[in-house]
């Protein structure tokens, strides 16, 4: 694990998948934090369905 985003922070979405286990994958950079890296999608809210892919 690399980082951790609590509520309140934003994130900027870079881009999205479906995995091969059916989880949306999103890839977001901390904007509090720097941080970069992979979040599965029900650790997230307001993100839209349709994102770029990665």
């Amino acid at each position: 694990m690399l980082g951790l985003g609590y509520a309140g922070q934003s994130a900027t979405l870079q881009c999205g998948a479906v995995g091969d286990d059916g989880w949306g994958w999103y890839y977001v950079r901390n904007n509090s934090t720097g941080v970069t890296g992979f979040v599965r999608s029900d650790g997230l809210t307001g993100v839209p369905i349709s994102t770029l892919a990665c």
